[in-house]
């Protein structure tokens, strides 16, 4: 069971106009990633049954995430001056859980920054890419880790 993801993001912008901005892109890219994540996990084929929601069920795996920075940064800054101008982040930690026990299994941290020596790669680095390849990646970690015993899905009680 995927939950729904938080963020812990605050808007630094003194402008409301832009702290307003500023959070709406926060929670937009906390759905997308939530989203992706799921969507990755499904695609893995490595679990049997893949769902969203708030709920917790038995014999389950629930994996929560906290987004703790998003930043879009400025793709033309990043282009043209470098040296860690305009830079993008994506920083999240997904846990995840025994939906019976809640007893902690893996805990999964997300990192990704820009290019800091600007020019196009730098550039072609956004949020949005880092969902995606964040999401991808999580999803590759928890089918490696269950292919290799060291996450799995709880069994029912034998009755």
């Amino acid at each position: 069971v995927v939950h729904p993801f938080t963020n812990t993001v605050q808007a630094t912008q003194k402008d409301p106009v832009e702290a307003a901005r500023a959070r709406a892109q926060v929670e937009a890219a906390t759905r997308k990633f939530n989203e992706q994540v799921f969507a990755e996990i499904r695609l893995s084929g490595a679990f049997a049954e893949v769902v969203r929601g708030e709920t917790t069920a038995p014999e389950s795996m629930v994996i929560d995430g906290v987004i703790t920075r998003a930043v879009e940064g400025s793709k033309a800054a990043r282009l043209w001056v470098g040296f860690g101008a305009g830079n993008a982040y994506f920083d999240a930690t997904l846990q995840v859980r025994d939906g019976t026990t809640g007893e902690l299994l893996a805990t999964l941290m997300v990192d990704r920054n820009s290019w800091g020596g600007g020019g196009l790669l730098a550039a072609e680095q956004t949020l949005d890419s880092f969902i995606v390849e964040a999401s991808k990646k999580v999803a590759n970690d928890l089918a490696v880790a269950k292919m290799q015993g060291r996450i799995q899905p709880p069994t029912p009680p034998k009755k």
